[in-house]
Protein backbone atom coordinates (compact mmCIF):
# COMPACT_ATOMS: atom_id res chain seq x y z
CA UNK A 1 0.00 0.00 0.00
CA UNK A 2 2.87 2.38 0.70
CA UNK A 3 3.88 2.23 -2.96
CA UNK A 4 0.33 3.15 -3.95
CA UNK A 5 0.40 6.20 -1.67
CA UNK A 6 3.78 7.34 -2.92
CA UNK A 7 3.18 6.76 -6.62
CA UNK A 8 1.65 9.52 -8.73
CA UNK A 9 -1.96 8.49 -9.41
CA UNK A 10 -1.40 8.64 -13.19
CA UNK A 11 1.46 6.14 -12.88
CA UNK A 12 -0.58 3.45 -11.13
CA UNK A 13 -1.76 0.52 -13.22
CA UNK A 14 -5.48 -0.11 -13.37
CA UNK A 15 -5.60 -2.94 -10.83
CA UNK A 16 -3.57 -0.90 -8.34
CA UNK A 17 -5.91 2.07 -8.77
CA UNK A 18 -8.93 -0.13 -8.11
CA UNK A 19 -7.38 -1.69 -5.01
CA UNK A 20 -6.21 1.68 -3.70
CA UNK A 21 -9.68 3.15 -4.20
CA UNK A 22 -11.18 0.27 -2.23
CA UNK A 23 -8.68 0.67 0.62
CA UNK A 24 -9.21 4.43 0.82
CA UNK A 25 -12.99 4.03 0.75
CA UNK A 26 -12.82 1.66 3.69
CA UNK A 27 -10.44 3.71 5.85
CA UNK A 28 -10.88 7.46 6.17
CA UNK A 29 -7.55 7.80 8.03
CA UNK A 30 -5.63 6.34 5.09
CA UNK A 31 -7.59 8.53 2.68
CA UNK A 32 -6.61 11.68 4.59
CA UNK A 33 -3.01 10.47 4.93
CA UNK A 34 -2.79 9.81 1.19
CA UNK A 35 -4.04 13.32 0.43
CA UNK A 36 -1.39 14.83 2.72
CA UNK A 37 1.38 12.67 1.20
CA UNK A 38 0.38 13.63 -2.34
CA UNK A 39 0.06 17.32 -1.47
CA UNK A 40 3.57 17.18 0.01
CA UNK A 41 4.93 15.42 -3.09
CA UNK A 42 3.33 18.04 -5.36
CA UNK A 43 4.80 20.81 -3.26
CA UNK A 44 8.38 19.54 -3.37
CA UNK A 45 8.42 18.31 -6.97
CA UNK A 46 6.86 21.47 -8.39
CA UNK A 47 8.83 24.00 -6.37
CA UNK A 48 6.27 25.50 -4.04
CA UNK A 49 8.26 25.14 -0.85
CA UNK A 50 6.80 28.44 0.32
CA UNK A 51 3.63 26.40 0.96
CA UNK A 52 5.38 24.20 3.54
CA UNK A 53 4.16 26.11 6.63
CA UNK A 54 0.53 25.87 5.41
CA UNK A 55 0.99 22.15 4.64
CA UNK A 56 2.39 21.51 8.13
CA UNK A 57 -0.54 23.32 9.74
CA UNK A 58 -3.00 21.37 7.60
CA UNK A 59 -1.42 18.07 8.58
CA UNK A 60 -1.36 19.03 12.27
CA UNK A 61 -4.99 20.15 12.15
CA UNK A 62 -6.21 16.90 10.58
CA UNK A 63 -8.41 15.17 13.08
CA UNK A 64 -8.70 12.04 10.91
CA UNK A 65 -5.03 11.13 11.22
CA UNK A 66 -3.91 8.85 14.02
CA UNK A 67 -1.81 10.67 16.58
CA UNK A 68 1.71 9.36 16.74
CA UNK A 69 3.74 9.03 19.86
CA UNK A 70 7.34 10.17 20.00
CA UNK A 71 9.80 7.36 19.42
CA UNK A 72 11.90 6.79 22.50
CA UNK A 73 15.12 4.82 22.53
CA UNK A 74 15.08 1.62 24.56
CA UNK A 75 16.39 1.92 28.11
CA UNK A 76 20.08 1.33 28.54
CA UNK A 77 21.16 -1.82 30.25
CA UNK A 78 24.38 -1.97 32.17
CA UNK A 79 26.75 -4.86 31.54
Amino acid sequence: MTRWFLTHPDALVGSDRIQLRAVLASCSELDVLTKHVRAFADMVTDPHCDQLPAWIESARASTDLPKSQPVRPPPRTRP
